[in-house]
């Protein structure tokens, strides 16, 4: 799952256990049996990964010109992002392109 202790600048998650691995398309499926809310289920992926960005830049706000405004880039942008470069990327492993 992404969250913030696991997952890197390039979005790869790199903590892979002892939890579970998604065996077949469920997505319901939360991998880590102490999470009960199913914060982390394979559908909600999405969100931490945006939720990650944010806290991202707010620790290099102070860093950045007070005028670049990502928080409201990530509320308008990111969704669609994200589901394009998902789509492509099932697409490419399907063999579904030109």
């Amino acid at each position: 799952v992404r969250n913030t202790d696991n997952m890197s600048i390039l979005g790869l998650t790199i903590d892979y256990g002892p939890f579970g691995f998604l065996d077949r398309y469920d997505p319901d499926f939360v991998c880590n049996a102490t999470d009960e809310q199913g914060h982390y289920a394979y559908k909600r992926q999405p969100e931490r990964c945006r939720w990650n960005c944010l806290k991202l830049y707010e620790a290099l706000r102070p860093a950045l010109p007070p005028s670049l405004d990502i928080e409201a880039l990530l509320v308008a942008e990111f969704d669609a992002a994200y589901a394009d470069a998902y789509l492509s990327t099932m697409r490419r492993k399907l063999g579904l392109v030109h």
